[in-house]
């Protein structure tokens, strides 16, 4: 992995390169969602839900989604009691698929290691690690 403070510097041109590459207005549109893992679901639901007013967007097994506005909450039970601090991640959404290629190709072109990627019918994404091992996801979905 590279230098951080190098990295960083690298990074601050990110939005000159990806105007060069024809992706205009390329900055993220905010922090749409944080996902953590939690040791019960039902438990946790019930406190964002009754202590906070979020609403659920919607749920699958072993996760919740819940609305903070138009923010998402995701909650992804680790079982046992157990917490998975490699679970824990945020995402910055952008206006376009196009956009998410320009950001990978970007990220990749700067030495920028791709954890994961995700390409479905509507959505579209890439994980990166900042310095400090948190991942940060880059992505597209249209408006639920």
């Amino acid at each position: 992995m590279q230098n951080p403070e190098h990295q960083a510097l690298r990074l601050n041109t990110v939005f000159e390169s990806l105007f060069i590459a024809g992706v205009t207005d390329s900055r993220a549109l905010g922090i749409s969602h944080l996902a953590l893992h939690v040791s019960n679901l039902d438990k946790s639901r019930r406190f964002y839900t009754e202590v906070f007013g979020m609403k659920e967007a919607f749920h699958e097994p072993g996760e919740a989604f819940l609305w903070c506005g138009e923010d998402l909450l995701a909650l992804h039970e680790s079982g046992q009691g157990r917490i998975y601090p490699d679970a824990f991640h945020f995402g910055f959404k952008v206006r376009s698929r196009r956009q998410v290629e320009a950001w990978r190709d970007w990220l990749v072109k700067n030495d920028i290691i791709i954890e994961k990627e995700h390409d479905v019918e509507e959505y579209k994404g890439v994980r990166v690690r900042d310095p400090d091992g948190y991942e940060i996801e880059v992505f597209y979905e249209p408006k639920r």
